[in-house]
């Protein structure tokens, strides 16, 4: 019997994904996306893992390309934009409220410093029973421990979570430690699958 569903933030509850969020923020800080993006990829695990910061990120920046704001305005921009374009999905939220009168919810994210930060500050969590952010934690998706985590925070065995995400790559690993998985693909079709294995859905 399912006790616990999980959903991933980006994607599914934060329909914007990351480069959909860095494309605004250069687009506002007037600078080219690809250095954005290179920085990412060439530190991906550490920005998951809190091991590096958004701070970390506008230094290099406003190094980079001489900018006359100061770090902190740079952060300001950031951390607006974000806002601006990620909010979450009214209609996933609902489905969230509607599934916590029966079951436990929770989302595990691979989410950087400041973006931990705005969610926490905009009351996100609120909407959720379990939070589990990759950089609070210094482990991430798809490492085995982050699932482990999640599971003993629920209070349940891994047989009896489901685990929600757009990225499939990470399904292998939650699979091993018991969680039923789901690729998110739109509303319907998530609501018609955890209606299939039995969730109760309004």
């Amino acid at each position: 019997m399912i006790k616990c569903i999980f959903f991933d933030l980006g994607g599914v509850v934060l329909p914007t994904p990351i480069e959909g969020v860095l494309t605004e923020i250069a687009r506002e800080l007037n600078i080219p996306v690809a250095f954005l993006n290179q920085v990412r990829n060439e530190n991906k695990e550490a920005l998951w893992d809190g091991k590096m910061s958004v701070k970390d990120i506008v230094v290099l920046v406003k190094k980079e390309f001489s900018l006359p704001s100061s770090v902190e305005d740079i952060l300001g921009i950031w951390e607006k934009t974000y806002l601006r374009v990620n909010l979450p999905d009214p209609k996933v939220i609902l489905l969230i409220k509607n599934l916590k009168k029966k079951y436990k919810v929770g989302f595990i994210s691979n989410l950087w410093d400041l973006s931990a930060q705005i969610n926490r500050k905009r009351k996100l969590c609120a909407d959720f029973d379990l939070c589990v952010f990759s950089c609070e934690l210094g482990i991430h998706k798809p490492q085995k421990e982050i699932f482990d985590l999640a599971i003993k925070k629920a209070g349940c065995l891994g047989e009896e979570c489901v685990f929600i995400d757009d990225r499939k790559e990470y399904f292998k690993v939650a699979e091993e430690a018991g969680m039923k998985t789901f690729e998110y693909k739109g509303l319907d079709q998530l609501v018609l699958e955890l209606k299939e294995l039995g969730v109760e859905v309004k």
